[in-house]
């Protein structure tokens, strides 16, 4: 959804304190929610894919630190959705739970191992949960693997790869998947990345051959990978795209004892048989997908509010999210130490 710069200013002005409020018929398409709903952007709401319940807010500068006071006071707020860049995550949702508010942001929350050992106490001593929008979460086909795991289908897993398609890459299903967190665990890591490109080279434009990037020869490192060993044996591998032009792709794979299935080819091999996976998948169908008519995926936020409206958030779902960013943070010391194994250290023996 956009809202353009006139009806933007008009709304504020109104408002007096630098929130908007967005009318009910904004948001009609999505069901009506019992849950408050806070959106908190640094770029204007145009990163957040998601249509909003009719009782929502939006704050579209979380700097005016009065309007974001104001907003944390509100008792109809339950939820504050934080579209922000990552250096300003850490700092919302801290005040976003310490003002008695779930948070979700749009990415990894927290840039070093301090800040996430900090989130974690917040959310313990304040019993708010601080998340990470995760598409995955909504997603027919990643559900429905989900049930199989469950169901045993797969028998005891041994490799899950995990591609960019989501705000976790794909770590957040195999997490659970794996058990992680829950008899299992991320022991050690590694991480390398490829040889670097300019930012310019990818067009063939003169003009962009001429624009600052080119000129200040910016470089970026082209595909991240990062290979987990688990304590239970298993081993997973995510790669992320950190800047090339590609074509939108889920990248996902698992295998077990019984049975394997990927993205690629959208296939499950169950023993010497192999079947496509849209054939299998509709007997191990999430309640989520099977609720509508016709049948249509949900998208993140609202099956986030389902479970909070109905009290069916996982107690683990915060310790998940922080892991998903303490992966990223741990990466980093293993590409400064030129691809070294690293150990994935515990937050939640160290509150």
């Amino acid at each position: 959804m956009r809202i353009d710069r006139r009806t933007f200013i008009r709304t504020t002005a109104l408002s007096g304190v630098g929130l908007t409020v967005l009318q009910p018929n904004v948001w009609a398409k999505t069901p009506a929610s019992s849950v408050g709903v806070a959106f908190v952007s640094d770029s204007g709401g145009s990163q957040l894919p998601y249509l909003f319940t009719p009782r929502a807010t939006a704050l579209f500068d979380p700097t005016n630190g009065l309007a974001f006071e104001r907003l944390l006071n509100r008792p109809d707020i339950d939820l504050i959705v934080a579209d922000l860049a990552p250096v300003h995550r850490s700092p919302v949702a801290h005040a976003a739970m310490r003002a008695g508010k779930h948070v979700v942001c749009t990415g990894p929350v927290g840039q070093g191992i301090g800040e996430l050992l900090s989130l974690y106490k917040t959310h313990r001593q304040t019993g708010r949960h601080c998340l990470i929008l995760d598409d995955d979460r909504a997603d027919r086909d990643m559900l429905a693997i989900t049930s199989m795991v469950k169901q045993g289908l797969f028998g005891p897993l041994t490799y899950v790869h995990c591609g960019s398609a989501s705000a976790t890459n794909g770590l957040g299903m195999a997490m659970d998947w794996l058990g992680i967190l829950n008899g299992n665990a991320f022991k050690s890591l590694n991480a390398s990345l490829s040889k670097s490109w300019g930012l310019h080279e990818p067009s063939s434009s003169v003009e962009s051959q001429k624009n600052e990037p080119s000129v200040r020869n910016y470089q970026l490192g082209e595909v991240l990978t990062i290979t987990l060993q688990c304590a239970n044996g298993e081993l997973v591998v995510v790669n992320r795209d950190l800047a090339g032009q590609r074509p939108y792709g889920r990248g996902m794979a698992l295998q077990g004892r019984d049975a394997k299935w990927d993205t690629e080819t959208n296939r499950l091999v169950l023993g010497a048989t192999s079947q496509a996976f849209s054939a299998v998948r509709a007997q191990y169908e999430h309640p989520y997908p099977q609720g509508t008519t016709p049948r249509k995926q949900p998208n993140a936020l609202s099956v986030l509010l389902d479970q909070l409206e109905t009290n069916q958030l996982a107690p683990e779902a915060t310790q998940n999210a922080l892991m998903v960013s303490l992966i990223h943070v741990v990466a980093k010391h293993s590409l400064a130490a030129w691809g070294e194994e690293v150990q994935v250290p515990d937050l939640t023996i160290r509150v």
